[in-house]
Formats: structure tokens, C-alpha cells, sequence
């Protein structure tokens, strides 16, 4: 597994002093279009907890898929596979603005 250091050494992540405008901006993104990529997903279980691994897993699978439909195919995602990730992408906006209030309450 990919730590936050390796990440940051990988020059992948970078530590920046948190502002909260920056936070409402990204949680902003995550509601517009639920946009979420290789190195945010794998960052998951690093920044959240373990617990959160299989989440990252399941999100990691449908960028992978998602990535198929772009490029290879069309029709491999069904509406109950859009209706399961939207599900999920809500319990982790949920689950970030709880790690955000508990670690950073400041930002929220």
C-alpha cells in the first residue's frame, strides 16, 4: 500500500497550510461532478482510516471501468451502476466532512 510519504516523496501530494475557502472549493468539485481520481482514491484509506479501504477499492474499480467506457466500449455501465456509486460517493462526502469536523474543524 502507497503511503501519504511515499506520495509526497513521489512528488504526487504536497503538505500546504489548509485554508477553508480551498476546502468549501473542493467539496464544491466533489458536488459538481463526483470527479474522482487514481491518486485521491488511493490517498483514502491513508487520510480517513483504514476502515475506509474498500471504499477506495470500489472507487478505484469504476475509475478503472470508467476509463473502458471512455476509451473502449459504450454501454458497460448500467443506471443501477450509476445509482450504487452515487450512493457511495455520498457516504464518503459524508464520511470526509466528519473526519473534517473531527481533525479540522476550522475548515468546515
Amino acid at each position: 500500500m502507497m503511503s501519504l510519504q511515499r506520495l509526497s516523496a513521489k512528488g504526487r501530494l504536497r503538505r500546504l497550510p489548509p485554508a477553508a475557502s480551498e476546502i468549501a472549493d473542493l467539496l464544491r468539485v466533489v458536488e459538481r461532478d463526483l470527479a474522482h481520481h487514481h491518486t485521491t482514491i488511493a490517498a483514502l484509506p491513508l487520510i480517513l482510516g483504514v476502515e475506509h479501504t474498500t471504499t477506495a477499492d470500489y472507487l478505484d474499480a469504476c475509475r478503472s471501468r470508467r476509463n473502458t467506457v471512455d476509451y473502449d466500449a459504450i454501454g458497460i455501465a448500467t443506471e443501477a451502476d450509476v445509482a450504487e456509486l452515487l450512493r457511495e460517493a455520498e457516504v464518503l462526502r459524508e464520511a470526509v466532512l466528519a473526519w473534517l469536523e473531527s481533525a479540522h474543524p476550522g475548515l468546515v
